[in-house]
């Protein structure tokens, strides 16, 4: 009788790690921000901040906001975010060799699986193979 054989899993980030949708991040905050009459962040503070969830990243970037004001511009850049999906203006490119090595991975018994703060619905649109 074998030994059976251990289960191997790979976790993978989604932004940043398996896709590079920073633009769009940008684009959905600098949006959210300025309907909270604030300036525009900054780019770089922006990307910093992905991989927060959204409240945090949004008390990060404009951390004098008041707890509705959190609230409303979450609300706000998801929607954004959303719409733009729906109306196929994201780009949010698999980063080179990601398929090539998820396929591998796959091929050679490797359960895999995604973290993210995306819902389910983004994280299928943002992985789906026809796309």
């Amino acid at each position: 009788m074998s030994a059976a054989r251990p289960t191997r899993l790979a976790v993978f980030d989604c932004d940043g790690t398996l896709v590079d949708g920073q633009a769009d991040v940008c684009w959905a905050m600098d949006r959210a921000i300025a309907r909270a009459s604030l300036p525009a962040p900054d780019v770089a503070a922006v990307r910093r901040i992905v991989g927060l969830s959204l409240p945090a990243a949004v008390r990060a970037l404009a951390p004098a906001l008041a707890e509705d004001q959190v609230a409303a511009v979450t609300e706000f850049y998801r929607s954004s975010y959303r719409a733009r999906r729906e109306e196929g203006l994201l780009d949010e490119p698999l980063y080179d060799g990601i398929a090539e090595l998820l396929a591998s991975l796959h091929a050679d018994g490797w359960s895999l699986a995604v973290a993210t703060g995306k819902s389910d619905r983004g994280l299928a649109a943002c992985l789906a193979p026809d796309r």
